[in-house]
């Protein structure tokens, strides 16, 4: 009997040290798709907007950085055809200079955007900007092709100026080179505005 008692606590020392040597076993996570992304593949952090939270100290939490020029970037974008809507010239023009006072140092990924602000003031100027911005190193919301887009796609804010002189005779006759041609009327410029190839 005291064989038989030693070999049943004997099982059961050997039995209990064999669970716990045993690993649990993990359950798969469910495969969590929301917004065409699979969130599985990202540390998502479930965080909501609480009572008394504002824009600052949100864009706070988000490590973007404490510059003027980070909250008024993030209010941009993205990048599209109604940026210029919403950011009119006269409000651009109101805060440019304190915003690109800081273009330098910037990170060149938020460049991009610095650059599509300016074109909605001046698209010259911010083409010039653009042929500086290092195209791997933007923003993966935005390319350089997207930001030269919206540069070339700016309608130019060009003062309008009359360049021809107070005296000057807009008449084909009065133009050598139109005279030439038999043209007859008014060539430099035409009746629409327009100055014809023979003008000089």
């Amino acid at each position: 009997m005291r064989y038989l008692f030693f070999l049943l606590l004997s099982i059961i020392l050997v039995s209990c040290n064999d669970k716990e040597t045993q690993k649990p076993i993990k359950k798969p996570e469910p495969i969590v798709i929301d917004y065409g992304l699979t969130f599985n593949d990202f540390k998502v952090v479930k965080d909501s907007i609480k009572k008394g939270d504002t824009f600052g100290s949100i864009i706070d939490k988000q490590n973007i950085g404490d510059k003027q020029v980070y909250v008024h970037l993030i209010n941009l974008l993205p990048i599209t055809s109604i940026t210029e809507t919403l950011f009119d010239q006269q409000f651009v023009a109101g805060q440019y200079k304190s915003i690109m006072d800081s273009y330098w140092e910037t990170e060149m990924a938020w460049r991009g955007y610095l650059v599509c602000n300016h074109a909605i003031i001046d698209p010259a100027a911010a083409w010039m900007e653009a042929k500086k911005l290092v195209s791997y190193q933007l923003d993966s919301g935005i390319s350089l092709s997207q930001v030269l887009y919206f540069i070339g796609t700016r309608p130019p804010n060009l003062p309008q100026y009359n360049v021809t002189a107070e005296d000057s005779d807009p008449s084909c006759s009065a133009n050598p080179q139109c005279a030439a041609l038999n043209l007859v009327g008014d060539c430099c410029p035409a009746n629409s505005g327009v100055f014809l190839g023979c003008c000089r």
